[in-house]
């Protein structure tokens, strides 16, 4: 307990105060400002740790909101149905649906020809718009390792819809009797290749100015 004495009121404050040695008054002024103090700064720590509480706990409920999203958008692109998968073919599976087979490689070119695939992307894309309407025209699948952990993913295509968006593309652009009647399957890969270079390589070539 401070050796001072209490000050109960306003005047018994000012007739102790005024009997005071200065030196002491100082003292005691001192003292309990200090105390003041060291309160308001407690109090001030205090309220900046519960700022702090709850950024953290927003900031992590924000970061599981953002993850939430991410893991629906992703599942929302990604089946695993059969039922559903027995409509929609991969890449290799949908070339052997033409009158002569088109390999993986030559199939994704003319996929990238025809705009269901993003031509300016190195991996198999499916453009944005392939994944819209009641019933989409491509999914992605989890690509997994041999142990089962997910390393990627592919894409699938619907049969019918690919077939007569590579169909309608073809016709508009007065292409389609000429794909149907190559004689053999290298003819048909040097005709899709021929398609790529026209439309995609050298489409790209001239967006650089080159």
């Amino acid at each position: 307990m401070d050796n001072y004495p209490v000050l109960q009121s306003n005047d018994n404050m000012l007739q102790l105060a005024e009997q005071m040695p200065t030196e002491l008054l100082q003292q005691m002024l001192t003292v309990r400002l200090s105390k003041s103090v060291e309160a308001v700064q407690k109090d001030v720590c205090e309220v900046r740790d519960a700022v702090l509480i709850l950024k953290d706990n927003h900031g992590r409920q924000l970061d599981d909101l953002n993850n939430s999203v991410m893991m629906i958008s992703n599942q929302f692109n990604r089946i695993d149905d059969q039922h559903l998968r027995g409509r929609y073919k991969t890449a290799s599976e949908l070339g052997r649906l033409f009158r002569f087979n088109i390999t993986p490689q030559r199939m994704n070119r003319l996929l990238k020809v025809v705009g269901i695939l993003l031509s300016s992307v190195k991996e198999p894309t499916p453009s944005a718009d392939m994944y819209k309407g009641k019933v989409q025209m491509c999914y992605k699948l989890d690509k997994k390792s041999p142990k089962g952990k997910v390393v990627g993913w592919y894409p699938i295509y619907h049969e019918e819809k690919a077939i007569k968006h590579i169909n309608e593309w073809l016709h508009k652009r007065d292409y389609l009797l000429k794909f149907n009647t190559r004689c053999n399957e290298a003819e048909l890969e040097t005709f899709i290749d021929e398609l790529y270079y026209t439309h995609v390589t050298k489409q790209s070539v001239q967006s650089l100015g080159i």
